[in-house]
């Protein structure tokens, strides 16, 4: 059994990222140091360093959709959830929460607010022309600081927003490549989510904690929304524009993807649906598979749909995405599960899972296969939103199987960082609420009681060493947070 605590404001979050990279039209500008701290991720997955690709995506930093996700071990919370703002028992269909923040990480969709939906702009207002200069040594070595900051060891998002959007101002000011502008934008959109996910940044200098709701010091924490709303927009518009042909084929998906992903709850069903084929299109676009052609040398593709042992509906080359980004397809499997789609979310996750595995992340793979089996349970009730629901015998005793799989596979789970583990133990609790009012509808009243009773006394226990360690936080003179944890001691858990 793991030994966890909650040293978050939330638990419901796995981290993807990993594979970060700049975008493809900034490389220039860039040191090969930089460059290092980005794609080296990238580079050490591309197994025997085969890759063939379409000729319009053969950019040696095709890899550059991976800066839309988020490092698997950030020093906070990083993006917005995917969560309902309440918990009721039926909120596993998108995923339950413990907490009354806004504030969780990558899990659901959960904005602060419901007006961003204009936020996806289709239509280019860029036009071509020719820089008036080329950046000085000065302005590039100030981008290089801003991704330092961001991408770097010591992370410091307030330094690396300042720094961001003074070398926006510079490229657009001097007309700089409108895909080297869209690049900026995407980066700091992802700044901003990140900032947004956590409500805590640790500045690097000072050390000083900065939360959000504060009213001074990090403007990226209080208008975070409004600025990631913006920021996407304006890549796209950029994206779309005269200078978009010049940006690797993956970097208009990556950012359409994004902004419907920041949109959260707000996202419309088709906007759902068009962020689903984004991430298809992203797979594609960085698979080292051909479709076209085909490819003997290529590595052969992952079993697994559903099942984990099977085959799949996806082509190989999607598969092959897939297995270099594990972190981006466990969020396309999300965004999938918000446009409805539960099979094919939980066929993803699958993928997912064995593609962790693969790499040895045997934490997220956990909670991918937990994902799995929501994904199912979401689609069993899918009727009442035009899914069609199958509330037959077969799919009942498959989605039983893949929690009660899922669930068992957490008690091996091992690994120093706390925070991750933690995710494991929450997103097992979320498991074990679905798995118990499948038993409970199956008349299995005693089992259900038990897998429900589990639940609440494990988020019961992470709850209380959260406030243990909040507690001795504060008595070292941090901040008091303006999160307050519910756990399972609220009616929600009462049976």
């Amino acid at each position: 059994m793991m030994s966890l605590s909650v040293g978050a404001a939330s638990y419901y979050s796995l981290h993807p990222g990993g594979g970060r990279s700049l975008p493809a039209a900034l490389t220039p500008v860039i040191s090969s140091s930089i460059r290092s701290l980005t794609l080296a991720k990238s580079s050490r997955r591309d197994g025997h360093g085969r890759r063939r690709r379409r000729a319009a995506s053969s950019s040696s930093s095709s890899s550059s959709l991976d800066a839309l996700f988020f490092d698997p071990h950030p020093p906070h919370d990083v993006a917005p959830s995917f969560l309902p703002s309440t918990s009721t028992s039926s909120s596993f269909l998108f995923g339950a929460t413990t907490t009354t923040s806004r504030a969780d990480p990558l899990t659901g969709w959960n904005p602060p607010r419901n007006d961003v939906a204009p936020l996806v702009a289709f239509a280019s207002t860029a036009t071509a022309s020719s820089p008036d200069r080329p950046p000085t040594e000065d302005e590039i070595g100030l981008l290089r600081r801003a991704f330092s900051y961001f991408y770097g060891a010591e992370r410091d998002l307030p330094e690396a927003y300042a720094a961001l959007t003074k070398c926006i101002d510079v490229w657009e000011s001097t007309r700089q490549g409108g895909d080297e502008i869209a690049g900026l934008f995407r980066v700091r959109g992802d700044l901003d989510m990140a900032a947004l996910g956590g409500g805590v940044v640790r500045g690097g200098r000072g050390g000083r904690e900065i939360r959000g709701g504060e009213t001074s010091g990090m403007p990226v924490l209080i208008r975070a929304i409004d600025r990631t709303d913006a920021d996407y927009s304006v890549a796209i518009r950029y994206l779309e524009g005269p200078d978009g042909g010049r940006a690797d084929p993956e970097e208009l998906p990556a950012s359409r993807a994004r902004a419907v992903r920041s949109m959260g709850s707000s996202a419309t069903y088709s906007q759902a649906l068009r962020a689903s084929k984004d991430y298809e299109s992203y797979f594609l676009s960085t698979s080292r598979i051909d479709e076209n052609m085909g490819d003997d040398d290529a590595p052969a593709s992952a079993n697994g749909d559903g099942d984990r042992d099977g085959g799949t509906s996806f082509s190989d080359a999607v598969v092959d995405g897939i297995r270099r980004n594990p972190y981006a397809a466990w969020e396309w499997g999300m965004v999938d599960r918000v446009a409805r789609n539960y099979d094919r979310a939980s066929e993803i996750h699958g993928l997912a899972a064995s593609a962790f595995d693969e790499i040895g992340d045997r934490p997220r793979s956990v909670i991918c296969a937990l994902d799995r089996g929501l994904d199912l349970a979401s689609g069993l009730d899918a009727v009442d939103y035009g899914g069609g629901g199958k509330r037959d015998e077969e799919s009942l005793a498959k989605t039983r199987k893949a929690l009660e799989d899922a669930i068992s596979s957490t008690v091996d789970v091992e690994g120093r960082d706390v925070g991750l583990l933690q995710r494991v133990v929450a997103k097992e609790g979320e498991a074990r609420v679905a798995l118990s009012g499948i038993l409970w509808n199956s008349d299995s009243r005693g089992s259900a009681e038990s897998q429900f009773g589990t639940a609440c006394a494990r988020l019961d226990e992470l709850n209380a060493d959260y406030r243990t360690r909040e507690a001795d936080r504060v008595s070292r003179g941090g901040m008091p947070s303006s999160v307050e944890p519910r756990g399972a001691s609220g009616r929600e858990c009462q049976i």
